[in-house]
């Protein structure tokens, strides 16, 4: 996500997703996986009144989060 996105949210506003905001998200990533967790990342964009839904809207996202999840491994 952090390839498509050119702002991330912070106290509920956009704010330009600089290199240091990049880094931290980053680094905060790597500290979650590197516990074995699974990392999913949210992020949104609004579209204009009748602008088409489809693959050309992914870029320009505001960044608004990860999530770690703890998934075990299974027997099978």
């Amino acid at each position: 996500l952090l390839g498509i996105s050119t702002a991330v949210w912070e106290d509920g506003e956009a704010r330009p997703l600089d290199p240091e905001r990049r880094a931290m998200i980053e680094l905060a990533n790597a500290e979650l996986a590197g516990t074995g967790m699974r990392v999913l990342g949210g992020a949104f964009r609004f579209l204009d009144d009748g602008e088409p839904v489809d693959s050309s809207i992914e870029h320009g996202l505001t960044f608004l989060g990860m999530t770690g999840i703890i998934d075990p491994p299974r027997k099978e």
